[in-house]
């Protein structure tokens, strides 16, 4: 309810309705009913001061829907039931553009004659560019369970295996779970490791070379986003140099992070660090927001970032290395305070030789 009221004091208005579909899914109608993004729902939220939000769902889903507490339900039959009740909403209505396809738009303005819509995408993002204790203990969790599928890589990666083996053995394992992938996990050996987006696939593991992996996972909607690279026999003090450099780069910035700090000065102290250690920029944001999605609010942490940090803002922290025999990247969550930052991870973040 906090949120909805500060949403509508920075809108300006009284009333504001979601939309979602399976054409065009909005992340702000699960943000504000709490309900499993994974089902695809096909429904209309209406968010009103003082009220709790209220649901409008078809004959096929109202069943279930009417059993959560979170929010109210209402059954709608017909288009002539949309219809009656916008008639009842204020005059200007707030809506999400950047969640709506043009038809869903047309088809809301013709339910809704003589409402003016207003769109509120900016105010949405700021609201959800922080977050709540409860959300930030949901990121937590879901760090917790990524945190367990790198264990289990340090128990099995060994040279003759393919990436694709160590991948099929973590799909494996989240389904005790009962979760998902964040997005498509990554694991990089050798040369691939110098690729950030390397698509996994059939390169077999080899002694004496680095083995990435960056993987994430889903807890009730929220993501976690980690990366850690391992190294698979003996690292030689060039590897061990180049390493430790990069996790200099990662402290250096969050030693910078506090409420107020502008975005870009996280990223140019990461990137100065790199620049005097292995002569080569950072070639990708330092990080991102985090929360219902993977790149969450705010956007990318860049040298041209020019938003402040806020507190209860979840980040990630990766700086990476990308040269043409192996790349490097340490990945991390963390939660901005007034005077710094708090761990959302704990994996040990020293080279850990396999």
């Amino acid at each position: 309810m906090d949120k909805i009221n500060e949403l509508l004091d920075m809108s300006g208005l009284d009333c504001i309705v979601l939309r979602t579909g399976e054409n065009m899914a909005d992340d702000n109608f699960y943000y504000f009913t709490g309900l499993d993004k994974t089902k695809n729902l096909s429904n209309m939220v209406v968010i009103q001061r003082g009220r709790k939000p209220l649901v409008l769902s078809d004959v096929l889903e109202y069943g279930t829907l009417i059993k959560n507490s979170a929010f109210k339900t209402v059954k709608i039959e017909s288009s002539k039931d949309v219809s009656a009740l916008f008639k009842k909403l204020p005059r200007k209505i707030g809506i999400n553009h950047s969640g709506m396809t043009v038809a869903s738009l047309r088809n809301m303005r013709s339910l809704s004659r003589g409402k003016k819509f207003i769109d509120v995408s900016k105010y949405l993002s700021e609201i959800r560019g922080t977050k709540t204790q409860d959300e930030i203990k949901k990121i937590k969790s879901a760090c917790r369970i990524t945190e367990d599928l790198f264990g289990i890589v340090q128990k099995i990666a060994r040279p003759g295996m393919t990436e694709k083996d160590i991948e099929k053995k973590l799909r494996v394992v989240i389904e005790n779970y009962d979760t998902v992938f964040s997005f498509p996990p990554i694991v990089a050996s050798g040369v691939n490791s110098s690729v950030p987006h390397h698509i996994t696939g059939n390169k077999k593991i080899r002694k004496n070379e680095f083995l990435l992996v960056d993987a994430g996972v889903v807890f009730s909607n929220y993501c976690s986003d980690i990366t850690r690279t391992f190294f698979v026999g003996r690292a030689h003090s060039n590897e061990k140099n180049a390493y430790d450099i990069v996790k200099k780069s990662q402290l250096a910035a969050l030693s910078s992070i506090k409420k107020g700090v502008k975005a870009s000065e996280i990223f140019n102290a990461a990137n100065s660090v790199l620049k005097k250690g292995l002569g080569q920029s950072l070639i990708h944001s330092f990080g991102h927001g985090l929360g219902l999605n993977v790149h969450d609010f705010p956007n990318g942490i860049s040298s041209k970032s020019n938003w402040r940090l806020k507190e209860n803002m979840v980040l990630t922290a990766e700086p990476g290395y990308y040269g043409k025999r192996f790349g490097i990247r340490i990945e991390d969550d963390i939660v901005v305070k007034k005077s710094g930052y708090r761990f959302l991870t704990k994996s040990p973040k020293e080279i850990v030789e396999l």
